[in-house]
């Protein structure tokens, strides 16, 4: 017998049952990942989306403060902050805070006869805000550091951390939890 490499070997390529079966498994690899995608990609990119939102808005916003930024003519003695409503979860609001109540006033013109309502930002479809540390939350940067609080619609909150939950409406399993602290930082789970 004589023994011959098998880079030698003659016989080179597959056999049809070899190419049916990794074919097959091919497919079928496929067609789990695309039913994995299909499970958690709309609502895990659209909730993934919205949290980059609010995460860059309030950095936005904290960005603002810290500049003392000026609008309608005015730097707001309160800084600008971010409002978060469970009466309307699929937005959350920027303000200037132009009487430093640490609130959001709907009413009125306190910011040299404009409101302190700046923008309202939506959510992606499907998103919406299910939980709050209150069921209205304020939160403002006051320049120039920027100092941080957080208050409902009338009270300051004293923890020194505070947290909105965004939720895909069409599969509650799919959440994200927004995490906001004193010092200013943002950061989700």
């Amino acid at each position: 017998m004589v023994f011959q490499p098998l880079f030698l070997n003659k016989n080179k390529g597959f056999t049809l049952a070899e190419l049916l079966i990794s074919t097959a498994i091919i497919t079928i690899l496929l067609a789990f990942s695309f039913w994995a995608y299909q499970s958690k990609g709309q609502g895990g990119v659209a909730l993934e989306r919205s949290s980059n939102l609010v995460i860059a808005r309030v950095e936005n916003t904290k960005e603002m403060a810290i500049s003392t930024r000026e609008i309608y003519g005015i730097v707001p003695s309160g800084g600008y902050g971010i409002n978060f409503s469970l009466s309307n979860p699929y937005i959350f609001r920027i303000f200037a805070d132009c009487n430093g109540n640490h609130i959001l006033d709907l009413s009125g013109n306190l910011c040299n006869s404009h409101p302190e309502l700046i923008e309202e930002v939506s959510l992606e479809k499907g998103v919406k805000i299910i939980s709050a540390s209150a069921n209205i939350l304020n939160i403002t940067f006051e320049p120039p550091s920027p100092k941080v609080f957080f208050y409902t619609a009338a009270t300051e909150i004293s923890s020194p951390r505070v947290y909105v939950d965004l939720v895909f409406e069409n599969q509650p399993s799919f959440s994200r939890k927004i995490y906001f602290d004193k010092s200013g930082l943002v950061y989700e789970q």
